[in-house]
């Protein structure tokens, strides 16, 4: 292949598009025209081209009622006896189920077991995010449930008569190195 030099400085300048005179003047009279030629509004038929057969309007109902009325026949009415059976099995075992593994409501705790079950770092901690003070406490509970506690308390402890050496050893195992933050 040979390459050939394009000398661009030797190409004429200006508009190398002629145009006619007039152009764009008579541009709108010839589409207009060409158009015209190809649709006449007038060629136009003006009468429905759809049709509907004699009467159809007048049938429809009756033809709708009858097809209803089949579909009403074809349904059934009665279930058979055995499917009846399978049924009533189904039911009765969904029965027996359920009566024997719903919950009969003896497992509930009482507020003393629940109370029970949570740690006491887990209460100090609540009631000091809670910003509950023992006095905001104590002003909540019953004086006479509290006197009934620790007369209950105090006769315990005249009863048992402990000696120095379980009550020392009664204050070793109690925790007080729980901190409140």
């Amino acid at each position: 292949m040979s390459k050939r030099k394009i000398d661009i400085e030797s190409l004429k300048k200006g508009n190398v598009h002629q145009i006619p005179d007039g152009y764009f003047d008579e541009l709108p009279l010839k589409i207009q025209s060409r158009i015209d030629e190809r649709i006449s509004i007038e060629a136009i038929k003006k009468e429905s081209i759809h049709q509907v057969p004699e009467q159809y309007f007048e049938e429809l109902p009756l033809k709708i009622q009858t097809k209803i009325n089949e579909q009403k026949d074809t349904a059934p009415v009665f279930v058979g006896r055995m499917q009846l059976a399978w049924i009533m099995t189904a039911a009765m075992s969904i029965f027996i189920i359920g009566w024997l593994f719903y919950p009969t409501g003896t497992d509930e705790l009482t507020p003393d077991q629940i109370l029970a079950s949570i740690q006491s770092e887990d209460l100090i901690e609540y009631l000091y995010e809670e910003n509950i003070s023992t006095e905001d406490i104590l002003a909540s509970i019953d004086e006479g449930f509290l006197l009934d506690e620790m007369g209950a308390l105090e006769s315990e402890m005249i009863d048992d008569e402990l000696s120095d050496e379980e009550l020392e050893s009664i204050y070793l195992e109690m925790d007080y190195s729980t901190e409140i933050m």
